[in-house]
């Protein structure tokens, strides 16, 4: 069982490592990070590339429920 749980914990750490790189090196994916730390996945560079291929596909705003607060 040890092993098993390490393998995870190498797996999970790989993934993490690749996907920093792939973040730091790649425009496109820093774009796309960028948009969603701002909370506007409209502006992704990614988003914007996909709109050709998928031109039903919309972002709906979300209003906030002032019942919840």
């Amino acid at each position: 069982m040890e092993r098993g749980a390490k393998a995870v914990v190498v797996i999970l750490a790989v993934a993490v490592i690749l996907g920093t790189l792939i973040m730091i090196f790649n425009p496109a994916y820093r774009g796309a990070f960028a948009a969603h730390l701002k909370s506007t996945p409209e502006d992704s560079p990614i988003w914007k590339s996909n709109t050709d291929y998928y031109p039903n596909v919309g972002l709906e705003k979300q209003e906030e429920d002032s019942r919840a607060k």
